[in-house]
């Protein structure tokens, strides 16, 4: 009889989340506080491109009203 225990290991731990992929399953597990995501290496890859393009759309922001702040537009 088979069982699907999962299998954490951890991947990265900071003050924020604890990552870990399950060596059974192969799915990554988001902890962070209270809540917890569970995600396919594939949604994953999505994910991680998605907050990248965020971060960089909210740096270059943050770029512009400095800069539009201060009469600097380049």
């Amino acid at each position: 009889m088979s069982h699907d225990i999962c299998h954490p290991e951890t991947l990265v731990r900071t003050h924020v989340v604890h990552v870990q992929r399950c060596a059974h399953c192969g799915c990554v597990s988001l902890h962070m506080g209270p809540f917890s995501l569970r995600l396919d290496v594939p949604a994953l890859e999505s994910l991680n491109e998605a907050l990248t393009t965020s971060l960089t759309t909210l740096r270059a922001r943050s770029r512009e009203s400095r800069c539009s702040a201060h009469g600097n537009l380049s």
